[in-house]
């Protein structure tokens, strides 16, 4: 991105410019009054100063601004919920700042609470999954095993441990094919068929859960 095309630097240009008239201005009267020459690189040597610190100020309260609502973004991004922008205790009327900050920390305390509630559900559901009388198990893309159920594990107690194995070894291949719900008179470990097989998807979680009852 080229300088110029940077927020921060036409900010700057913008109050070099509001601020150039009366710079001029300034330096003309110094330049047509009667002055000795001391007065005039003094006076002209402040003047210039001020110009190019107020910019110089500006450009500064500029971008610590923008850095800072940037990294509360970043650890929204990251989720990362406890940091906060300050925002005054007065009553006096939010500025633009103030008015980004408390949307953000608004916004923060709600990611915040849908994250817990997204934790509740899952622990929820966990405990429901480990003490329904139903086989559950959780397949991924490539047909691992990535969650099972004391049912689902009762019923292939006979094939070793359940999680990380693929479906094929444990001779649950046929059941990730074909069309759901269906029955099937398949025989496990556990206990012999016939069984009531179903299916739930998750595009975003890419996994296939499977029970049978």
């Amino acid at each position: 991105m080229s300088w110029t095309r940077r927020h921060e630097v036409r900010v700057v240009l913008l109050a070099l410019a509001a601020g150039a008239p009366a710079l001029v201005v300034a330096l003309t009267l110094l330049v047509i009054d009667e002055h000795s020459p001391k007065v005039r690189w003094t006076l002209a040597s402040l003047s210039l100063a001020a110009w190019l610190g107020g910019a110089a100020a500006l450009y500064a309260r500029v971008t610590r601004s923008l850095h800072l609502v940037s990294a509360l973004l970043a650890a929204l991004r990251e989720e990362d919920f406890s940091l906060r922008g300050r925002v005054p205790r007065d009553d006096g009327g939010d500025d633009a700042l103030t008015g980004v900050m408390r949307e953000i920390n608004g916004l923060a305390d709600t990611l915040r609470e849908q994250r817990l509630g997204a934790f509740e559900a899952d622990a929820l559901l966990r405990t429901v999954m480990t003490e329904i009388d139903v086989a559950v198990l959780a397949f991924d893309a490539q047909g691992t095993v990535r969650l099972a159920n004391r049912s689902a594990e009762r019923l292939l107690s006979g094939t070793g441990g359940v999680l990380g194995r693929a479906a094929a070894t444990l001779g649950l291949a046929a059941c990730l094919e074909g069309q759901v719900p269906r029955t099937l008179m398949t025989v496990f470990p556990g206990g012999a068929g016939p069984w009531s097989c179903g299916e739930v998807s998750s595009a975003s979680a890419g996994c296939r859960t499977l029970w049978w009852c």
